[in-house]
């Protein structure tokens, strides 16, 4: 009986017009053990498998309504309890009259036959899974025409297919996306009938890799190493065909032609340098490593792959990504470091996809491994070169910024000896009194140490850079006996530079760094010492320089202020002389001229003497502000009444454009005055005779403008960034100016700015006449203040 049960078998059987069974074979009592009475009805369904039922009876429905023959597969119970794969097939059946009466078919075992389909299904899985993780282009087809082609996720990117379209050359609809390809063999178009794959199909033979031209629809040409293979089964009947596509591109005249089958098969799995491995489900067994000349290889399994390839350090990262990996079967992708296969460090971008059976469940794993040790170096030593352009740039800026430039050695060193992994650093400047170097800065050093290293002679330690002016660089010094070294090889140090810091090829301190970790500094970290020594050397005369500046500056303020107070005691005296013998002579006298000619050149140096007073303010801030409510007409009338002589003396015309509504400001009336004064004022002096002078005043916004434009000079181009400067005058200005400092527009700047506002000048040239614009900002005083009459 259970030889029956075993082998394959056939149950013959007839049912209803409803489906209900009318009639089973003998056999089946040896199968199910179920009698051909209990069988009867629904009673067959007792011996079908819960998972299945349901959908039996429905496909059973659905065909008796339809009077249709029917195929269903499901699990039946045997004899013995167990259930094996049956598949029932079955035929409608007439009577004399075509009436439909019910199904006769038969059951047959269908066990061996799921076996085998999951098997197949397991194997198409793997294949899948293998060409998505193969760099180059994969594809196969079962359709002896190759009208219908499957391709990888490698080959669709290749063509710039999307997912769903159609990529056979051969596809029977004109406008299917792989007809719109172009190939070309050694310059002649290929039809599609001479593609590698359908070559492989026609000819039932291997296709040798070809070199094909590939034209793509968006205008992209490349090439590409094209091979195809048939597939047959084992009876020798062709079922299909496979073709690997590789880019060769970048490569095409650099790589060899592959002749071997081991190597055509690396090639078409990953189509580059990298190296493949297999893993267990778990990792826990490297199954197979090609190794592609940069890694150890290994044929045989093995469970210690970890500790031999993966550096001690990056093992818990890698366990870590393969743990995660498994958990979500997903791909596993990790940079980690590696052990060379010529002993040395290096990295490898690794990638692995999962093989899942039929269950999901993960069978091994299948991977690449790419080797990026140059693009790590490449990137770490741009970051390094970032980070040293960022560490020079703040410390110029700090050291440039700092009034003391020596107080932040201390910081800055201490930040460019973490960067350079130094272990100390000694910064000496040159005293002047004694000659001698002393100890301004240091870092690494014990307090014990550092009064031991106050003073340092010249010649002895890193005061030797004296006698050449040059760095000096000592290396490996706990393996030397030189002198010098005795001091920084006492701290354990291994590798010592110093540079000197010069002054106008005056050597005025130094500055050096020290290494216990190495004993030998790269040359992009004696540059980067050397351009800190460089950038203290600046910052130390630049301070100096500037300290120079401020006291000539100071001096020169001092002097101004002197000259001003002592050239203005003598002038009243010499006026009121002038005055008492014009008065006493009379205007009859002969000379009376001459006192007039003694009072005007008086006046103008009243004036000069004032201006001299103003500059002295200006420099020492002593101008101040007596601020209240005025209207900007109201100062621009005082600054026109005072203008009014030299504008009558040139004879110039002036256009009043002034809005009728007061402008209110609160300010200075004197200095808002002396500000449109001096304004108009240098209009009038540098205006030739007869010239035209526009003044405008109105509101813009929140702001009152003030506008003079004459039909004077000008203002040269190299002039025009200097023209608010004190004492900034051209040679033309000069001639026309009859006299002056150049100060009235470097005071009305300073006003304008203690007011709120600022000034602007432009000129479209010499000779083409120049405009002021000045802007204050509106503002009100409160109410008590009493304010001044704005009609002009």
């Amino acid at each position: 009986m259970f030889e029956t049960m075993n082998r394959l078998w056939v149950v013959s059987w007839t049912t209803d017009c409803k489906g209900l069974c009318t009639y089973v074979d003998p056999c089946w009592l040896q199968i199910t053990g179920q009698s051909a009475e209990s069988a009867r009805g629904e009673g067959w369904f007792e011996t079908i498998h819960p998972d299945d039922l349901a959908r039996v009876k429905i496909d059973l429905d659905l065909a008796a309504r339809a009077e249709r023959a029917f195929q269903v597969a499901a699990q039946l119970r045997r004899q013995d309890g167990q259930f094996r794969w049956a598949l029932a097939v079955g035929a409608p059946r007439y009577d004399a009259q075509r009436a439909f009466v019910g199904y006769s078919g038969s059951i047959i075992d269908f066990q061996d036959r799921m076996i085998a389909e999951r098997e197949l299904a397991d194997t198409r899985q793997r294949l899948e899974a293998i060409m998505d993780a193969a760099p180059v282009g994969l594809c196969y087809t079962s359709d002896l025409s190759c009208a219908h082609v499957v391709g990888n996720k490698a080959l669709l990117a290749q063509f710039e297919f999307e997912p769903a379209q159609e990529i056979s050359a051969s596809a029977a609809a004109p406008e299917a996306a792989g007809r719109r390809i172009r190939y070309l063999k050694n310059g002649r178009e290929m039809a599609d009938a001479e593609l590698p794959l359908q070559s492989a199909m026609r000819e039932a033979r291997v296709i040798e890799p070809e070199e094909i031209e590939v034209l793509l629809p968006s205008g992209r040409r490349w090439f590409s190493e094209t091979s195809a293979a048939p597939i047959f089964s084992d009876g020798g009947r062709l079922l299909g065909g496979v073709a690997v596509t590789v880019d060769i591109t970048e490569r095409k005249e650099t790589e060899a032609a592959l002749h071997d089958s081991e190597e055509r098969f690396r090639a078409l799995v990953l189509a580059s340098s990298d190296a493949v491995y297999r893993m267990s489900s778990d990792w826990g067994e490297l199954r197979q490593l090609v190794g592609r000349d940069f890694i150890a290889e290994s044929t045989t399994p093995s469970q210690t792959w970890i500790q031999k390839y993966i550096l001690p350090e990056d093992q818990l990262l890698v366990m870590k990504a393969i743990s995660e990996a498994i958990r979500a079967k997903n791909v596993f992708e990790l940079e980690h470091r590696f052990k060379r296969i010529d002993g040395s460090i290096g990295w490898t971008q690794s990638r692995a996809i999962p093989i899942l059976d039929a269950s999901r469940e993960i069978t091994e794993w299948f991977g690449m491994a790419r080797d990026i040790t140059e693009r790590k170096q490449a990137e770490e030593t741009l970051r390094w070169h970032m980070r040293r352009s960022e560490l020079l740039s703040e410390t110029a800026a700090q050291l440039l910024a700092s009034d003391d430039p020596q107080l932040l050695v201390d910081e800055l060193c201490n930040k460019v000896m973490a960067f350079l992994d130094c272990d100390l650093f000694f910064n000496y400047l040159v005293d002047e009194d004694s000659g001698r170097l002393r100890l301004n800065a240091s870092g690494g050093i014990s307090e014990d140490w550092l009064h031991r290293l106050e003073w340092r002679e010249f010649g002895a330690d890193c005061g030797c850079v004296d006698v050449g002016r040059e760095r000096i660089i000592a290396e490996d010094i706990q393996n030397r006996t030189d002198l010098r070294t005795e001091r920084v090889k006492s701290f354990g140090i291994r590798a010592y530079c110093c540079h000197p810091i010069l002054h106008h090829d005056r050597v005025i301190g130094t500055l050096s760094f020290g290494t216990r970790s190495r004993a030998h500094f790269s040359a992009d970290e004696v540059a980067v010492m050397k351009a800190v020594t460089d950038l203290v050397a600046i910052a130390i005369r630049r301070a100096e320089t500037e300290q120079t500046m401020r006291e000539a500056d100071r001096r020169k303020d001092e002097f101004i202020a002197t000259l001003a107070h002592e050239l203005r005691n003598p002038l009243a005296p010499i006026r009121n002389a002038a005055h008492i013998l014009k008065t006493k002579y009379g205007p009859d006298f002969p000379d009376t001229p001459l006192f007039d000619m003694i009072g005007r050149q008086v006046d103008h140096l009243v004036r000069l003497v004032e201006d001299l007073l103003e500059v002295s303010r200006i420099r020492r801030g002593k101008i101040e502000l007596h601020r209240k409510k005025v209207a900007l007409q109201a100062s621009l009338r005082d600054a026109l009444e005072s203008c009014q002589p030299l504008i009558d003396a040139k004879a110039h015309r002036v256009v009043l454009n002034v809005a009728a509504e007061p402008i209110w400001l609160f300010g200075d009336p004197v200095r808002l005055a002396q500000i449109a004064a001096n304004i108009i004022n240098n209009a009038a002096k540098y205006t030739p005779p007869g010239g035209r002078i526009d003044v405008e005043a109105a509101r813009a916004g929140d702001e009152a403008v003030l506008r003079v434009r004459d039909t004077g000079v000008g203002i040269s181009a190299d002039m025009m960034p200097r023209v608010f400067d004190l004492f900034a005058q051209t040679e033309g200005h000069i001639r026309l100016s009859d006299g002056g400092l150049g100060i009235g527009l470097a005071l009305v700047r300073k006003l304008v700015e203690l007011h709120g506002g600022h000034v602007e000048a432009h000129s479209d040239g010499v000779g083409r006449g120049s405009e002021f614009v000045v802007r204050l900002p509106l503002g009100e005083e409160p109410a008590s203040a009493a304010p001044q009459s704005a009609n002009i």
